[in-house]
């Protein structure tokens, strides 16, 4: 097990600290759409604010997580498919955390940026897991 945190310290932190970075950017947008639309296209709101987020986190992975990691061929159709790929596995994580979010607005009126929040700490973790090996195919036990 503690070969497995070892290889994976570096990478992980950075795919982290992309994630922080790429959930600045869906907050952002996010918090725009709030100020301008109000909450009446919340829905579509979050979707568009995600995509953009995701595929910004997925090129920085690209170009420095996982550099000289596990596979980026397959040239123009590679990448496109690795970033598919990247915003499904995100894509799942963000389902869970729209759903909170929208559980904590129409409950508890709380707004969806801390539901943005919450299930984006919740879904790193599970992301970093399935990205390295689905995304990049990089084998994170012997990293």
């Amino acid at each position: 097990m503690s070969n497995f945190i070892k290889n994976n310290v570096t990478m992980s932190l950075k795919f982290f600290l992309i994630g922080g970075i790429s959930f600045l950017i869906s907050e952002v947008f996010l918090l725009f759409f709030i100020i301008y639309s109000g909450y009446s296209i919340i829905i579509g709101a979050e979707i568009f604010s995600t995509t953009v987020a995701v595929a910004f986190g997925f090129y920085l992975n690209e170009i420095w997580t996982a550099k000289n990691l596990g596979w980026h061929g397959g040239g123009e159709k590679g990448f496109v498919w690795r970033l598919i790929k990247f915003e499904f596995v995100n894509g799942t994580g963000s389902v869970e955390s729209v759903l909170l979010q929208l559980f904590l607005l129409y409950y508890f009126r709380l707004s969806p940026l801390i539901g943005n929040l919450l299930g984006s700490i919740i879904a790193a973790p599970i992301n970093y897991l399935i990205s390295m090996f689905i995304v990049w195919k990089i084998d994170i036990f012997r990293t």
